[in-house]
This record gives structure tokens, C-alpha cells and sequence, in this order.
């Protein structure tokens, strides 16, 4: 009882709405935590239960109910980060990857509500999915969207928002009937009465958008009768029609020019937010030259997306893709129902240029960040500055699980899993004005001190090496804190090293975006306070054997606490190691795919996806040779 109320419990904790513990709870914690029954009727605690109670929701770092769905739900759309993909039909490599419907079903299982098509023609009169200019393997649109009909609302039941990049020419009307009769009422066709399409009208909250799937294709502006078309000067042609620019592409790019399969995919993708904007009236009155119709055709798929069609235009509503031409511009036209994307790099470049009025313009309508098209190895950008500046639609590429992907999958654990976490207060109101790059606190806002202590580990590798651990921070700009806090190097053992050092202190932390440390308190049964972190094969609930890296890459807890299995003995270590050697060496040795509740890769994705496992957790395991 001591250790509980002096070590374990937080003293700025109020007595009366969380009292200390006190014998009759001890003794409950001891039945529920020790396994031997003959110490638990003598109220005793062996080393084993003691480490199960570490290991247990009773400690976890932070307060249950963050897990639960706590949220405000029924503010409008853009004021929530979205759990979002990119590329979603891929698996491992942007341009010899394998395209896959199972990948959809896993993300939206996941918890991801906003996945990727990109459609194009098919040979056989049927729209397909992959990535174009480039020797990935092709699907069936058809398919994915009967996967994503059959798991969209499994996890949650909060609104989807499928992401059309639409390079079909012949077959349009077949991806509007498509989504009309597997979607069914799912789809959202026509806009709400009280959310009408127009400027300052706010966007739908998620609850008024429960089981809705919403679509994001370029969307065709019909013209007014008698409106008349400007152009620069009496007698200039006006702009051809994109149909006709798709075509006039078409012939330019003949078949004895060598195609640079690396260049037209990174191109494609860096040009998407130029692809998604919409035919406004003074964007049609643009003059397109020779060399800018061949600069297009060099960017790849994504600038030679096709003219959007009546029948898909008739599916657009709430998440309509504009090009961004000025924050000042957005703010003039105030059409909250209008959606950007940008490429990391020019949003990284907005960022830093014009904080303030990036965050602004993510109060009013939502925004979507997508990885440059040069990570041909699938890697991932930190979401973290992006969600700094209130950046809705934050895409990563799921099937990569390096650090990136793990902050992405630990922050959307919060409320529910449901893919929706609402922003701060200061990154909502109009009123407050937010400066991620701010060296002051924010206000309301009590800046605290983070305190992790290092004590050991269990089962970190099997390999023979010297390990340690390193903690880092992540949050806004002042709080995060890199490569400064580093253990010691524990030789030769991997098994269970004791680090037992001073502890790690983060001081003056208060403007970090994640959920605020909290005391630790009970949790519904069947809580895992570690589900970000789950490994292959492994079930729910039970701690992953290596803890030093969880999404914010703070241990989240201290001593013993890397697992719950005793080590075995060092003959039995040794068999184990021979038997893999063995199996390696004959290619026997197969890794167990990834579940689709722990991490969002498809089971049937064979080496490459559970490859990508083991190396993240060969990173943060940090071996060294002795």
C-alpha cells in the first residue's frame, strides 16, 4: 500500500474524486495481478505479479476515458484531423508494387477514413486502380469498392471520404454507377438542407454524417445561361476543354519517346494539387501554350487527369478538390465545402512561410497533404508538422511502418479509434490567433514538466548485441526534443537489461497537440494501453516485447516493463537460434502476416509488408555489435 500511494500515485491528484488506495483495494489488486493463488489468500506479491501490475491498465500513462470516444463530435468537418492514406491499393513499392482490394479493407479496419483510388481506363471495358506509368499491378474498381461497401463501418461508423484521382476518359460513367449501386445509401449524393454549397456556410459534423461516404473527384461547373466567358482580349481563342488537352497529350506522347519510370511517378505525384483544381470561370480563361501543355505531359499521371463527367460531378458535394492558388484568395472566396491538397514540400514551404494563415485557413475548410512523389520506397513524412498547423487530411503511406506511421497509428488510437481526434480550441475558433512556431506557451495552456525513467527491458531481440534506448518528444516545434536523451548501453544482453538511470526530464512541456499526461486509473476491461504497438501475431492486449519506441517514442512505462513472458533458459535461447539458422538457411522460415485490427497491411501481402514489420522493430530495438 505504500508503494502504491508513494511511488505509484500522482500527490496532485484530489483526494476526494480519486482517494488512495487502501488495504481492501491492495488486496484486489494483489487477487487480480499475482498468478501463484497460495500468495495471493496471504495478500503477498510474487516478482511475476508484481511485474503484471506494471504491466497492467492500472499504470498506463495516460487517462483511460482518451481512449474512449470523449470527443465533441458535432463540430463541423474541418475541425478534426482525419486518419488518411495514400496510395491505399499499394503494397511496398510506388513503382513495382502490388496493387491489392485486400489493402482497403485492412486501413478502413484500421480505423482510416479517407482511402485513395486512382482509376484509369481498363482493356477490358472495366475501370481499374494502380498506379499509372509505372509496373505496378492493376485492380478491378469494381472490386474495391465492394470491399470498402463491406468494411467501411466495422470500425466506425463516422464518414468516409474516398479520394478519386480519375484518369479515365471512356469509363467515368461506369465509376459514378459503380459507386451509386454498391454504395447504395452509404453514398451521400445530394447536400444537406441545413448545410447548403455555399460561401460561408459551415461543413457537416461527423455525427450528421454517420455511415455516409463521401466523394473527392474534380467536379465539373456547368455555366449559367447567358453568362459570358472572359478572355484576355477580343478575338483570343479560349482555353480548349482538359478533354481535349488529355488528348492532344495523348498524341504527343508517342511510343518511341523513352519513358523514366521513376520520373514520371514522382512528377505525377508532386503535380496532384495542380490536377485537382476545379473549372472556375477565370481558370478557364487561361491561355495554354506549347511548352505548358508539354510541361504537363512531363509531370506525369496525376497532370493528365481527365475531365470530370456529369455523372461522377453529381457525387461531389461537401469534399469539393480546388487548386489553391493564395490563403488570401481562399479567405475572399470562403467556400468551406472546398478542399487543397498539397505535396510535403509546398506545404512544408507554406508552413513556414505563413504560419498563421495556414492554420487560419484550416479553421474554415480542410486540407490534404500527400508524400512527394520521389519516395518511390513507400517511406513517410513526420504528420506531426503538419498537424501542428491544423492540417485535416494528413496522408501517409499505411504500408510502411517506420516512425511516421507509428505516431499516425498511436494518435488515432484516441477517441475510440473512430479516425477522428477534434483539434484544440485554439486551432477552431476565429477568434484566437495560433503560431505553431510560437516560443510562448498557448494560452489557457499550463506548461508541466514530463519526468521517464528507464529501468530495464524484456525479450528485445534475439540477436547478441549491446542495446540502449533513446527517448524523444514530438509535438509543436518548442516541445520537441530530439537525439538528447540516450541510456546507457547494456553489452551482450537483450534478454532483460537494467538501464536503472537517472531520469529523463522534459521540462516546460504544455503545447504538445497530443492528449495530456494523466494519472494512472482503471480502464474498461479488455483495454490495451499499447495497441499502437502490437506485433505480428500477437493478440490484443498483450504487451509487445520491445517498448523502448511507442508513437511519441516515450516509454509509457518504467520498470520491467517490456513484456510479460519469464526468459527461458539460455539451452533452450540457443536451440531456438539454431532452429532459425536452420530454417533460414533452407527458406523454411516464414514471418505470420499482420492482423488486420493491429496494423493496416493486408494478410495475403506475403513478404513484403511483414518485412517492413520486422525492420521497424529492428530499429527500435537500436542494436549495435559488442
Amino acid at each position: 500500500m505504500a508503494f502504491l500511494n508513494g511511488e505509484q500515485r500522482d500527490p496532485r491528484l484530489n483526494e476526494i474524486l480519486y482517494p488512495p488506495c487502501d488495504a481492501a483495494r491492495t488486496k484486489d489488486l494483489v487477487r487480480t495481478y499475482e498468478p501463484n493463488k497460495e500468495f495471493a489468500d496471504k495478500g503477498h506479491i510474487s516478482p511475476d505479479g508484481l511485474l503484471r501490475y506494471l504491466l497492467s491498465v492500472e499504470n498506463d500513462v495516460l487517462m483511460a476515458e482518451k481512449y474512449d470516444l470523449h470527443d465533441d463530435m458535432d463540430q463541423p468537418l474541418c475541425h478534426y484531423f482525419i486518419n488518411s492514406s495514400h496510395n491505399t491499393y499499394l503494397v511496398g513499392h510506388q513503382l513495382t508494387g502490388r496493387a491489392s482490394v485486400e489493402i482497403y479493407r485492412q486501413c478502413l479496419l484500421a480505423g482510416c477514413r479517407c482511402v485513395e483510388l486512382d482509376c484509369w481506363d481498363g482493356s477490358d471495358d472495366e475501370p481499374i486502380i494502380t498506379h499509372g506509368f509505372t509496373m505496378c499491378t492493376e485492380v478491378k474498381f469494381r472490386e474495391v469498392m465492394e470491399a470498402i461497401a463491406e468494411s467501411a463501418f466495422k470500425t466506425s461508423d463516422y464518414p468516409i471520404v474516398l479520394s478519386f484521382e480519375n484518369h479515365c476518359v471512356k469509363q467515368q460513367d461506369k465509376l459514378a454507377r459503380y459507386c451509386r449501386e454498391i454504395l447504395a445509401d452509404s453514398l451521400l449524393v445530394d447536400p444537406f438542407d441545413s448545410h447548403p454549397l455555399e460561401p460561408g456556410a459551415p461543413l457537416p459534423s461527423p455525427n450528421l454524417l454517420k455511415r455516409k461516404i463521401l466523394i473527392k473527384n474534380k467536379k465539373k461547373h456547368m455555366h449559367r445561361p447567358g453568362a459570358k466567358r472572359k478572355s484576355k482580349s477580343a478575338g483570343e481563342p479560349v482555353e480548349p476543354k482538359p478533354a481535349s488537352l488529355l488528348e492532344e497529350a495523348k498524341e504527343a506522347d508517342t511510343p518511341s519517346r523513352p519513358v523514366s519510370l521513376a520520373a514520371d511517378a514522382a512528377a505525377g505525384e508532386d503535380s496532384a494539387d495542380e490536377s485537382e483544381s476545379s473549372s472556375d470561370e477565370e481558370e478557364d480563361t487561361q491561355e495554354v501554350s506549347v511548352e505548358q501543355l508539354k510541361a504537363k505531359q512531363e509531370k506525369g499521371t496525376a497532370a493528365s487527369e481527365a475531365a470530370a463527367g456529369t455523372a461522377i460531378s453529381a457525387l461531389v458535394n461537401y469534399v469539393t478538390p480546388t487548386h489553391f492558388h493564395s490563403f488570401e484568395a481562399a479567405e475572399k472566396k470562403n467556400r468551406g465545402y472546398e478542399i487543397s491538397s498539397f505535396v510535403e514540400t509546398q506545404a512544408l514551404q507554406l508552413l513556414k512561410t505563413k504560419p498563421v494563415e495556414f492554420v487560419n485557413y484550416n479553421k474554415r475548410q480542410m486540407s490534404r497533404i500527400y508524400p512527394k512523389g520521389t519516395r518511390v520506397d513507400s517511406s513517410n513524412y513526420m504528420p506531426q508538422a503538419f498537424w501542428n498547423a491544423g492540417c485535416q487530411l494528413v496522408a501517409l503511406n499505411f504500408q510502411s511502418l517506420d516512425l511516421a506511421m507509428q505516431m499516425n497509428l498511436g494518435f488515432f488510437e484516441y477517441n475510440h479509434r473512430c479516425g477522428y481526434v477534434l483539434k484544440p480550441d485554439f486551432m477552431r475558433r476565429v477568434d484566437r490567433r495560433f503560431d505553431p512556431f510560437a516560443e510562448s506557451t498557448v494560452d489557457g495552456i499550463v506548461a508541466g514538466t514530463v519526468s521517464v525513467q528507464v529501468l530495464s527491458g524484456q525479450m528485445l531481440t534475439d540477436k547478441r548485441c549491446g542495446v540502449y534506448v533513446e527517448v524523444e518528444m514530438y509535438g509543436l516545434p518548442a516541445d520537441t526534443v530530439r537525439k538528447r536523451f540516450r541510456s546507457k548501453t547494456v553489452p551482450n544482453n537483450t534478454i532483460n537489461p537494467v538501464f536503472n538511470e537517472e531520469p529523463f526530464v522534459f521540462t516546460k512541456v504544455g503545447r504538445a497537440l497530443h492528449a495530456p499526461l494523466g494519472p494512472g486509473r482503471a480502464a474498461p476491461p479488455g483495454h490495451d494501453p499499447h495497441p499502437a504497438l502490437r506485433g505480428d501475431g500477437q493478440a490484443a492486449g498483450t504487451p509487445h516485447p520491445a517498448r523502448q519506441r511507442t508513437p511519441t517514442r516515450i516509454p509509457t512505462r518504467g520498470a520491467a516493463q517490456r513484456g510479460q513472458r519469464a526468459p527461458q533458459p539460455a539451452h533452450a535461447l540457443r536451440q531456438d537460434r539454431r532452429q532459425g539458422l536452420r530454417a533460414r538457411r533452407h527458406g523454411r522460415l516464414h514471418r505470420r502476416p499482420l492482423q488486420p485490427h493491429r496494423l493496416p497491411v493486408g494478410a495475403a501481402e506475403e513478404g513484403e509488408a511483414a518485412g517492413g514489420a520486422h525492420r521497424g522493430r529492428r530499429r527500435a530495438a537500436r542494436c549495435h555489435p559488442p
